[in-house]
């Protein structure tokens, strides 16, 4: 699994898509059916990413960060 530092990808929302972490819409004609996870992306990536995140939770450093952008109003994603 290597993204190369990212510096393969010109915009953080492209390793998002690669990684499979951002949200797809179905859109056919007029209608439009909501965003949800994408099945597809780089598997490995997006659990490693997803480990990180859980375990960032557990240090207390990257836990005060999180509690202070809840804190003002940021969504928990």
């Amino acid at each position: 699994m290597t993204v190369g530092g990212g510096t393969s990808f010109p915009t953080t929302a492209h390793l998002a898509s690669y990684s499979g972490l951002a949200p797809t819409t179905k859109q056919s004609g007029t209608s439009i059916h909501g965003e949800h996870a994408p099945r597809g992306g780089n598997r490995q990536l997006k659990h490693a990413l997803f480990l990180f995140a859980f375990a960032a939770l557990h240090d207390p450093a990257s836990r005060s960060y999180y509690d202070r952008c809840r804190a003002r109003g940021k969504p928990a994603e």
